[in-house]
């Protein structure tokens, strides 16, 4: 090979070396630099994720601050309508204001969403919060009034409402009859707190003209006052029926079998000098899906269970357990599903829940042979047709 070939073969190669020499700087060059984009563009995303979480985060701070002053301004509401407790307990009834022409009486104070409010939630017991200082508008003391020495032995309070005059009217001409207007072994009384409706006041008034059978207190008649109701009714008992022997709890769309109900009652009747009888559920879990009829908060009742309790449709106890009840009460915080509240205070007091046949919580066929036999006690959400329908139909049996 001659001297000039040989320098053209080695320059040929420095330059080729010198070529792939500066395509691997310039690939090291380029991928650092896309390494470093790629760093760049990771960490812009992630502070714009964190900042979206933040932002995400705020809001939902933000969404809790103004739910917190929204209930406390609910409160400081509530508070405008009660009195401070000496203890600094405070209380909300389910009541209002109003004024009736003819006697001027003021009707017991508001009550927002008839329940009692406490600094924490709902405690188990209190120094004499949920006294019933409530005044009867109607009041009667011949209910229970002993006749030509003829003893009573049960009285039945019935929950109604202001305009269920037919429901009312239907039950006095059927299984109410027992009662003989009011003169038998067996009484009863219609249960009743005020209205702001004037048209209604003035009929129920009338009616309890010619009937006579009617007691109502000045709280705002409500169903989330049926413990109210229930209170008064043994408050009434307590002190104006010493000598009845049983109390029945009901409502105005029940149907009751008077007789064969008497005939439990005195079978049970040790019994019940310590418990409340009915159709009882031992235990039962609150229900806490708000458009439940029976919803109860967790501020309202914060425990995971109820100790049971007799169906408010209708139960049955002693007239010991009654005063009992009544005595304790004052010292037991409001609760607005009445029957659960009864066995609160059953339960404070020790007594027990007794489980009676023949008490139904829903409405059997309406088979007047099952209705007028001791298989039935009490059947629920009968209108006033139905209530004639069975206690005029015919039973090949009796």
């Amino acid at each position: 090979m001659s001297l000039k070939s040989a320098i053209t073969v080695r320059t040929l190669f420095v330059l080729v070396a010198s070529l792939c020499f500066l395509v691997l700087v310039n690939f090291f060059t380029i991928s650092s630099h896309l390494f470093l984009y790629a760093r760049i563009i990771s960490s812009y995303i992630q502070v714009q994720h964190r900042s979206n979480a933040t932002s995400g985060e705020s809001e939902y701070i933000q969404w809790l601050q103004e739910k917190s002053r929204a209930r406390k301004a609910n409160v400081q509401h509530a508070r405008k309508n009660v009195s401070l407790h000496a203890r600094g307990k405070w209380k909300v009834y389910s009541a209002t204001y109003a004024k009736d022409d003819k006697n001027k009486s003021e009707i017991a104070s508001n009550a927002q969403h008839n329940l009692i409010v406490s600094r924490n939630d709902r405690q188990d017991s209190c120094d004499n919060c949920f006294a019933h200082k409530f005044d009867y508008v109607i009041f009667s003391d011949s209910i229970c009034k002993v006749i030509e020495g003829k003893a009573v032995e049960l009285v039945i309070f019935i929950m109604t409402a202001h305009e269920n005059n037919e429901q009312r009217n239907a039950i006095r001409q059927t299984w109410l009859t027992i009662s003989k207007n009011n003169t038998a072994n067996v009484r009863y009384a219609f249960i009743l707190g005020e209205t702001k409706d004037k048209s209604l006041r003035e009929k129920i008034m009338l009616e309890n003209s010619v009937h006579k059978d009617f007691l109502m207190e000045n709280f705002i008649d409500s169903y989330s006052n049926l413990t109210l109701k229930t209170i008064m009714s043994f408050k009434y008992a307590a002190n104006n029926c010493p000598n009845v022997k049983f109390v029945m709890k009901t409502d105005d769309d029940m149907y009751v079998n008077v007789p064969f109900l008497l005939e439990l009652l005195r079978k049970h009747e040790k019994a019940l000098q310590k418990a409340v009888g009915g159709s009882c559920t031992q235990k039962a879990s609150p229900i806490r899906v708000q458009t439940s009829k029976w919803y109860a908060s967790y501020q309202s009742f914060p425990h995971k269970y109820y100790p049971g309790f007799c169906s408010g449709t209708g139960y049955v106890t002693s007239l010991n357990v009654v005063r009992k009840v009544y005595e304790v009460s004052p010292n037991i915080p409001f609760f607005h599903l009445e029957d659960v509240y009864m066995s609160l205070c059953i339960n404070t007091i020790g007594y027990k829940l007794l489980g009676l046949q023949g008490f139904n919580t829903g409405r059997p066929k309406l088979d007047p042979c099952l209705y007028k036999s001791f298989k039935l006690i009490t059947s629920h959400g009968l209108s006033a047709h139905m209530q004639k329908s069975i206690w005029n139909g015919i039973c090949s049996i009796f």
